[in-house]
């Protein structure tokens, strides 16, 4: 009777597992499957293919590719930094490719929030030795 009583008891907790759901500026990570909804796309985390080269990820054979997932463009990252409003006030990401932006003017910083936030839900891809997290896309 006791092991019946232990199982049930583990079953029971067991089954107060669930999905863990992260919601920042109208932006949501479901922690089980890693995946960022917000601004009308699916964004997979990014440090899930910290590692990886584009061609690896783009590759039609891949895990990736196999499941629909593509390689973000520009029009898109500049939208999600828009509405993300990263940069000095009024600063706009463009859409032009051919162009470098600088993220940031020099002495502009993000609110600490902001980063926090924006780095919980997309993941760390890169950490300096000071420990702070610089946040890049593939």
């Amino acid at each position: 009777m006791r092991r019946v009583f232990l199982s049930l008891i583990a079953c029971v907790l067991a089954g107060n597992a669930y999905s863990g759901l992260i919601t920042h500026n109208n932006y949501t990570l479901d922690t089980d499957t890693n995946i960022v909804t917000g601004g009308g796309l699916e964004w997979l985390q990014w440090d899930e293919t910290l590692g990886l080269s584009i061609d690896d990820v783009t590759d039609p054979n891949s895990q990736y590719a196999q499941a629909g997932w593509s390689v973000v463009s520009d029009q898109q990252m500049a939208a999600l930094f828009n509405e993300w409003a990263f940069g000095p006030a009024g600063y706009v990401w463009g859409t032009d490719e051919t162009v470098t932006q600088g993220v940031f003017e020099f002495g502009a910083t993000l609110p600490e929030v902001l980063t926090y936030q924006f780095t919980e839900l997309f993941g760390a891809t890169f950490t300096s030795s000071s420990g702070a997290t610089n946040l890049k896309s593939l």
